[in-house]
């Protein structure tokens, strides 16, 4: 057998085994981290505001909302209010329609048709909506309509997990 550069070309062939069986673990690890990647982005919420006004003969609906356009679930860890400023501690919720009617109070008439806020630790699926406020004022002129969207002054946000733990936060 002959020698090259002091190897035999047993010795040779065993370090370019080495070599290949090397670049072939990292190109395993690299492809494992991209497909994590592709995984994380493949299931990431994403939540939204979504305000819509809609008219009839005899009021003015307006509904608060938000709304998941991403590809995977929401799940909600933490909900924060705040009405001019001040936190307001959110017990159930039943809690919205008290909050609503403090904000709106006799100045407007109006009926809450549907009021809500998601549970902790629960989901929102994607391409789905969780209505906040349905709120139907019962005159149709503009002034009454501005003068509600003045008075409706709370802020809520929502802290959110995709399934793989990364967190995001939405607020109107």
């Amino acid at each position: 057998m002959k020698y090259i550069i002091g190897l035999q070309a047993s010795d040779l062939i065993a370090c370019c085994a080495v070599v290949m069986a090397l670049s072939s673990l990292l190109v395993a690890i690299w492809q494992g981290r991209l497909m994590l990647i592709h995984n994380k982005l493949s299931v990431k919420p994403l939540l939204v505001w979504t305000r819509r006004t809609s008219h009839d003969d005899h009021s003015i609906t307006l509904n608060f909302s938000i709304r998941n356009v991403g590809i995977g679930p929401a799940i909600i860890k933490n909900r924060i209010c705040k009405c001019n400023g001040e936190s307001i501690q959110v017990l159930s919720n039943g809690n919205v329609k008290i909050i609503i009617d403090r904000l709106l109070g006799d100045s407007v008439r109006y009926v809450v048709r549907h009021h809500g806020l998601p549970a902790i630790d629960s989901a929102i699926p994607a391409g789905n909506e969780s209505v906040i406020a349905s709120i139907q004022l019962l005159h149709t002129d503009d002034a009454s309509l501005e003068l509600a969207e003045s008075l409706l002054t709370l802020h809520v946000s929502f802290t959110y997990v995709s399934l793989y733990g990364d967190q995001s936060e939405v607020s109107n």
